[in-house]
Parts: structure tokens; sequence; C-alpha cells
């Protein structure tokens, strides 16, 4: 087992000046005071005074040598300005220095409360306040920032999408499903939607509430991560294709050309979602999460307002679309921290523009 490592003490920094002002090497030093020559170094680098610097040399607690610039050579390593550097530098460590603006404080706990990430508001940050240096701040920061000690009394960690007490990892879990027959597997994707290179193509799944009698269906196109949804009796095959096409019937022909869902028996109409709107359906691997990480994630972000075991039949489609609409209205680092908002209408706006290829329906009829 390693010698426990301890910072160097004030005697020893003394030691460090006396032994250097005599000319002796850093090694010579090191071998002196029985530490290593590169913690010798680092100190002696970090410990250099300029006598010449910001007019420190008049402060009643420096060295009365540094009165005088011209008494010492220019720079200098002072065994006691290093040990007050020293000082400073260790009531500073490990602490959101940054976190000390109440301008900041205040943007963030706003953003918290209205269920905004710490990487949402990092990145709105330098949008909203572009020349103000105070306000930029990293997603590291407000983690440690929330997780710190003197902010327990603001529950902020309540704020966050998992709401841990401590940061952490979590996996998965597995569960057995059939397979829709004459299912079309995802390597058989076309490359504009696995990359998002091409507007229209969607990922879906379904939300079960504490109930079988009612669920949520999500639907997520995936480039300009825009969430539709809508509230269905169940998890039945019908029940899923009735909201899908409640969903899809009002776009643009060009604005959804396809769908990636998972293996679930509420997808076995798929082929008639293909029949009635054109749509192929394409099916991720079994317990491959990921693959539809799009809509995972969006499911998650809806689950922080209607956690598990809750009961779907008393909402409203007025109260699950006013959560879409904050959930479109949050910016997205993808983005390049836009909403959801303002990139799908983009996307929608080009399509329009760009002349239809000959025999292309522009819409479908309800």
């Amino acid at each position: 087992m390693g010698q426990r490592y301890l910072r160097l003490s004030a005697d020893e920094r003394l030691a460090i000046e006396k032994l250097g002002s005599e000319g002796q090497s850093i090694r010579a030093i090191a071998r002196h005071l029985g530490r290593c020559p590169s913690t010798i170094s680092r100190e002696v680098n970090r410990g250099l005074f300029s006598a010449a610097a910001a007019g420190t040399a008049y402060k009643p607690y420096r060295d009365p040598r540094l009165r005088s610039a011209s008494s010492i050579p220019d720079p200098v390593y002072i065994g006691s300005w290093a040990n007050h550097k020293a000082q400073q530098r260790a009531k500073r460590s490990h602490q959101p220095t940054r976190m000390r603006q109440d301008r900041l404080v205040a943007y963030c706990c706003d953003r918290l409360r209205q269920g905004w990430t710490p990487q949402l508001i990092a990145g709105r940050l330098v949008i909203d306040h572009p020349d103000d240096p105070a306000m930029p701040v990293c997603a590291e920061t407000l983690y440690k920032w929330i997780y710190s000690v003197d902010q327990k009394h603001c529950h902020l960690i309540d704020c966050l999408p998992r709401a841990h007490k401590q940061r952490r990892k979590k996996t998965g879990r597995r569960v057995n499903r059939s397979k829709p027959q004459g299912r079309i597997p995802i390597d058989q994707r076309p490359e504009e939607a696995s990359n998002r290179t091409r507007f229209g193509h969607w990922e879906g799944d379904s939300i079960v509430g504490a109930t079988k009698d009612a669920a949520i269906r999500t639907e997520v196109e995936r480039k300009t991560r825009y969430p539709l949804a809508a509230l269905v009796p169940g998890t039945t095959s019908q029940g899923v294709l009735d909201a899908q096409l409640v969903m899809f019937k009002p776009l643009l022909k060009a604005a959804r050309k396809s769908t990636t869902c998972d293996n679930g028996s509420e997808h076995a109409k798929w082929a008639e979602l293909k029949r009635r709107l054109g749509m192929v359906t394409y099916f991720a691997h079994p317990y491959h999460s990921w693959e539809r990480g799009t809509n995972e994630r969006t499911n998650g972000m809806i689950r922080r307002y209607w956690p598990k075991k809750t009961n779907f039949e008393p909402i409203t489609p007025a109260e699950l679309q006013d959560t879409v609409n904050e959930i479109n209205n949050r910016p997205m680092a993808i983005l390049g921290y836009l909403t959801p908002a303002e990139a799908f209408p983009t996307e929608l706006q080009r399509l329009k523009s760009t002349p239809p290829a000959p025999n292309q329906e522009c819409c479908t009829p309800g």
C-alpha cells in the first residue's frame, strides 16, 4: 500500500524558500524534505510571486521584503505567499463557485422547477446571456451544486427527472413479448432514417398506466424530436392503430414516411397502417430499447408528470396535450438548444416549399 499523500506544510514552504535562496536545486530540496522532486517543482511554480502584480506588494499581510520590488528578483518563490495562496485554493476546491451569483441561482432554480435538466439549463444560458460572463455554467457544476449539502433545504433534487438521492447509473430489465407476424426488422430501415438526415421518420411506443383500461400512445419524430401523444383504451392493437391514424393523418405524406416500434403485440396491425397511410413500420431488435432512444426519452419525460402506477383514466386529452406542449417548448442540446416546437414547423415549411414529386400526394384527407 502506497504512502498517504500529505500536503506541504507552512514550515516546508519556508524551507523551500530558504534552500532555494541558497541556490539548492529542486532535487536537493526534495531530498532534504523527503519529498518527490515533482512535488517541489509544482509547488515552486504555483508559489512564484511577481512584485509588480496588481499592487499586492502593499497589502499589510505580505512579507516586508515585497514592499520594494527592486530588492528581490522577479518572479520569486516566497513561502508565506505560497502558503497563503494554498489556503485560498483549499477553500475554493470542490465548490461550485459560479453558483454564488444571485441572478444565476434564480435562473437555474426557476428552470429546474419547470422540469429542465442541468444540461438544458447550461446550454440555454449561453443563448439567453451570450454577453454576460457571469452566467454561463457547465452541467456538471449544476449537478454538484444541486447535490451539495448547502442546497438540501431547497429540495432541488426533487426537480430532477429521476430525483435520486445520489447520482447513479441504472440498468434496464427484460420483458417477454411476442413478435408481430411478418414484421420488418430495423436493419432494413433506410440510412436516411437511421442517421436522422431526412425528416418524417418516427418512433412509437405505449405508456401503460396502473390498469390495462387506459394508456398513452406516443410518436416522436426522429430528426426534430417532436412528440405527439394520444390517450388509448388500453394497449390493444386496434386502439394503437386508431391513435396512429388520428396523429398521422393531418400531416403531409412526406412528414410521415415510417415509424419504428418495439415487438409488443399492440403493433400487430402494422400492415393496416401501411395500407391506409403508406407508413412503413420497422421493428427494433428484442431487448434493444436504445434503438428507439428518442421515444424512450420522451416517455421518460412524460413519466415525470404521471409516474408509474398512475391511473390514466381520469386524464383528459387537454391535460395530456398541455404536457406535450410543455415538452415541445423545452430546449434540447441536440437541436442546438432550440425547442422541438421551433424545429418541427421549420421542417414542415421546407416540405411545403419543395415541389412535390410526380403523383405524390400532398396530404391525406381525414
